[in-house]
Order: C-alpha cells, then structure tokens, then sequence
C-alpha cells in the first residue's frame, strides 16, 4: 500500500534495483513500504500484551488492511463501498463489545 505513496514522492524509489525469481522486479519503493510493514508488525507483537500503547499498532495494521481490501476489490459504486464498510464496522463492534458473552469475559 505504500509502494504508490513512496513512489510519487520519490520518484528514484521507482526504479527496479533487482529482479528477484519467483518474485519479480523489486523496486526501493518496494523494500522501504516492506521495511515499514516488518516494523510496524513486530511493534505490534512487542507491545500487544504488556504495553497500553499497543493498540496504537494494532489500528495501523487494521487501516492498512481495509485500505487493501477498498483497493483489491475496486469498488466502482458508492453504495457498496458505505455497505461494506458498515458491515466492517459491524464486525469491528461485534469483536469489541460481543465477545465477551461468547469467550467468558475475554475480548
């Protein structure tokens, strides 16, 4: 996701530096969003249990995820972009207050 991002505002970053088999050209674009993700998650995972910042991380992940999923299933209607995020924060909701009930007092 940040591949675009990173490449209009650096247009160097664009330039293929390698081509990698199995994977294609990789781009520096590619391995500083790449970079960024690795970091991203493994503050995450440092941070999920014991700090009260964790979840700072864990809503970067989430918005990059349903930024991903806007823009893997190309929406070219309003009306069904607003129902699936209504439905994304339904289950957003569910997972928040709902589980609770099913799992014993753990969310």
């Amino acid at each position: 996701l940040l591949r675009p991002f990173i490449a209009s505002f650096c247009p160097w970053s664009a330039r293929t530096i390698a081509d990698v088999p199995q994977v294609g050209a990789v781009a520096s674009a590619d391995i500083l969003s790449t970079s960024v993700g690795v970091v991203l998650a493994l503050a995450f995972l440092i941070t999920r249990n014991g700090s009260p910042y964790g979840w700072i991380f864990q809503d970067l992940i989430a918005a990059g995820f349903l930024m991903l999923m806007q823009r893997t299933f190309r929406l070219n209607k309003l009306k069904v972009a607003t129902l699936l995020l209504c439905l994304f924060f339904c289950f957003d909701i569910f997972f928040v207050f709902l589980t609770p009930y099913f799992f014993h007092g753990k969310s």
